[in-house]
C-alpha cells in the first residue's frame, strides 16, 4: 500500500550518515506527516484507539501542516520522541469539549515544550513563556487549545518531577 511504501522510505531515512539525532527525528516526523497528509484521521469522543495513536501525524490542511513543521524544525534543544508522543496520546483521552475531530503535531510539540521546561527545572518560567501561545490557540476556532494545555502541563509536571528527583539523587552522592 501507499502507506507501507512510504514507511519503508522513512526507515531508510533513519540510516542517514552524518545527520545528528535531532535532525533524524525531525526528518522522520516530517516524512511521516507528509506521508499521512492525505489521511484525515483525528480523535473524537468514542473513536477507536488507532485514531488517538495516529492523529499527531495527520493534518487538516497544508497551512496546518506547514505551521507544525515550522515549529518542529525551529526546536533547538534535544528532541525527545517517545515521551511527547505518549503524552499527546494520553492527553487525547482527557475531556476536550470540541465537536470536530482533532489532528496535528501540536500536541506532540506542546508536550515537548513542557518536557524541555521541566528538565530545565524552571516550571513557572516555562508556563509564563508558553501561556500566550496557549491563550491564542484557545481563541482560534477549530483549534483544540485544551489539548495543547493538557500536553504542555503533563510534559512540564512529569519532567520536572523526574529531573528534580535525578538532581536530588545526584547531589546526595
Amino acid at each position: 500500500s501507499f502507506f507501507q511504501r512510504n514507511m519503508m522510505s522513512i526507515l531508510d531515512i533513519v540510516k542517514l550518515r552524518g545527520a545528528n539525532r535531532n535532525n533524524k527525528i525531525k526528518i522522520v516526523l516530517t516524512a511521516i506527516c507528509l506521508a499521512s497528509y492525505q489521511y484525515h484521521i483525528g480523535f473524537y469522543e468514542g473513536c477507536p484507539i488507532f485514531n488517538r495513536l495516529a492523529y499527531s501525524f495527520c493534518h487538516a490542511n497544508v497551512w496546518h501542516l506547514a505551521v507544525n513543521l515550522f515549529v518542529l524544525w525551529s526546536i533547538q534543544g534535544k528532541l525527545y520522541l517517545i515521551a511527547p508522543l505518549a503524552i499527546a496520546v494520553y492527553s487525547s483521552l482527557l475531556p476536550m469539549y470540541v465537536t470536530d475531530p482533532t489532528m496535528g503535531l501540536s500536541g506532540f510539540l506542546f508536550a515537548w515544550f513542557g518536557i524541555a521546561w521541566g528538565k530545565a527545572l524552571k516550571p513557572w518560567s516555562g508556563f509564563i513563556a508558553v501561556l500566550p501561545y496557549l491563550c491564542i490557540t484557545m481563541l482560534i476556532s477549530n483549534v483544540n487549545g485544551l489539548l495543547h494545555l493538557y500536553a504542555f502541563l503533563i510534559g512540564l509536571i512529569l519532567s520536572y518531577i523526574y529531573f528534580k528527583c535525578c538532581y536530588l539523587i545526584k547531589t546526595r552522592k
